[in-house]
């Protein structure tokens, strides 16, 4: 898994997957998927800093593409003890 944070954008990117993207899917106005060809998940995008992401947002990813469960143990990608602050990974 490779977690970034643009923080020009102010977007969050977690790849959980390698390959080329075929599709972006919208969840929200500010939660984007991208599938590669076979409809894989290879990563997601929140357009928020990762102090600001919910849980609830989480859920509604892993919810509609089950690979993203992974994001639902936040010490795997948020740093432990710090909330919503990115892990080295």
């Amino acid at each position: 898994m490779l977690v970034s944070y643009d923080p020009a954008a102010r977007a969050t990117y977690v790849q959980i997957h390698e390959g080329a993207v075929a599709r972006t899917v919208d969840i929200t106005d500010t939660v984007m998927v991208d599938l590669d060809a076979s409809g894989m998940p290879l990563g997601v995008e929140f357009l928020q800093v990762p102090a600001d992401i919910p849980t609830e947002v989480i859920e509604l990813v892993a919810d509609r593409f089950p690979d993203f469960k992974v994001l639902l143990d936040a010490d795997r990608w948020l740093a432990p003890g710090q909330p919503r602050q990115l892990a080295a990974l």
